[in-house]
């Protein structure tokens, strides 16, 4: 038997956080993180403030207190409120956790090759080992696990199945006694959040070759895109950790994300976009007066947006004209403004998705693409800003009222 001391677990408590090599707001942070609490400066501070009362004695650690800091600290319950006077096995095995935040391969292929398939699962917290590998931004184990056909999140061997999904999935396999370890093949599968978490660490660590095998400035709803049904932007494809990681990105970088690219949809048909949430990368940028990173970009969507309108006024006078000239009469101007309404007509727009389209048959003429909007304001950018929202604007009033 022992006694619980709040002066001895106090000060073991804090050598325990020495010998892990982490400061105690890190694990503060990883505490939150743990029992699924909010994370904010503020939350941290006041997780301190109690940290440091246990650590000097003060407060004693309270129940619900011992499963984050037995999972952090590696240790069994027993220990933790001896002070380290009584021992028993804290775990019978690493947990993802572990392995998630370890930088060691041997560890993370033995990890993969357990028969348990403990990698294949959610923990007591609901998290899984790709969870936490994001969490802490483990790139080296997330690349191990790609380069080694672990894991992938989109499959490059065809573009049949995208338009719902890039057909992410994993060859670890399940062990065959019923519907068991299913969460983190779904996960992959399913969960766009997770191709685009990883895209915004290849972004952070500048590998272009990962992404361009991320498909990293498309979405799979834009292999599903056709001229009369504007593009759905679903909010699950939007990814807040990517979108502040370009904010943050080199010139390079940024040059790869504004720049057009083709995406061929079902019908097989090239369309070509530019990165759909260039808009909102540009007002943060302008919010954290990057004036010269939000210049590079700026000057890329303007441009763009002006090719849109050429490209498509174009095709509606080419359109006119091979009307006119197929008339065995000569039509008069009246004719001709309905004429043009009705080719008008066959532009469909929508300001939702800032998704633009033209597809008419006189000869065939055909685009579908979409247009970059600024909504924040700048001084030094006024006139790259009101470039490209002039020709955002001019581009859906193509549209007219037909």
């Amino acid at each position: 038997m022992y006694e619980v001391k709040k002066d001895i677990v106090g000060p073991y408590i804090k050598k325990l956080i020495a010998d892990k090599e982490i400061s105690q707001r890190e694990f503060c942070r990883r505490y939150l993180n743990l029992n699924g609490f909010d994370c904010t400066e503020e939350d941290v501070r006041k997780m301190a403030n109690r940290l440091s009362q246990i650590i000097k004695g003060k407060k004693s650690i309270q129940v619900f207190d011992l499963p984050a800091f037995t999972e952090i600290l590696g240790v069994s319950c027993e220990e933790l409120i001896s002070g380290g006077t009584v021992f028993s096995s804290s775990s019978s095995h690493v947990t993802n956790y572990d392995v998630a935040l370890s930088n060691d391969p041997d560890v993370w292929e033995k990890h993969i090759q357990r028969e348990d398939k403990l990698i294949l699962n959610p923990d007591e917290y609901g998290k899984t080992i790709l969870d936490y590998a994001f969490e802490y931004k483990n790139y080296a184990f997330l690349k191990y696990m790609m380069n080694h056909d672990y894991i992938w999140f989109v499959d490059n061997s065809g573009w049949q199945d995208k338009g719902y999904t890039y057909g992410g999935g994993t060859n670890i396999k399940r062990r065959e006694i019923g519907s068991v370890d299913y969460s983190v093949p779904m996960q992959i599968q399913y969960e766009d959040y997770i191709r685009t978490n990883m895209i915004a660490l290849a972004i952070e660590n500048e590998d272009f070759e990962v992404l361009d095998g991320l498909c990293a400035r498309e979405n799979p709803l834009m292999h599903n895109a056709n001229y009369s049904v504007g593009l759905t932007r679903e909010e699950k494809y939007r990814n807040e950790n990517m979108i502040d990681a370009l904010v943050n990105a080199s010139p390079k970088m940024l040059e790869y994300f504004s720049r057009d690219f083709k995406v061929k949809n079902i019908n097989k048909c090239n369309n070509t976009f530019i990165y759909p949430y260039l808009g909102e990368v540009i007002d943060k940028m302008i919010q954290a007066k990057k004036i010269e990173s939000a210049k590079v970009v700026l000057e890329k969507a303007a441009e763009h947006n002006k090719k849109v309108y050429e490209t498509i006024s174009s095709m509606v006078e080419q359109t006119l004209e091979v009307w006119i000239s197929s008339c065995s009469y000569t039509p008069d101007e009246k004719m001709i403004e309905e004429q043009r309404s009705n080719i008008t007509g066959y532009i469909f727009t929508s300001e939702i998705t800032d998704m633009i389209s033209f597809v008419y048959n006189q000869p065939k003429e055909e685009i579908m693409t979409n247009l970059i909007q600024v909504k924040k304001s700048c001084k030094e950018l006024a006139d790259l800003i009101n470039s490209t929202n002039d020709y955002y604007k001019k581009t859906l009033a193509l549209k007219g009222d037909s």
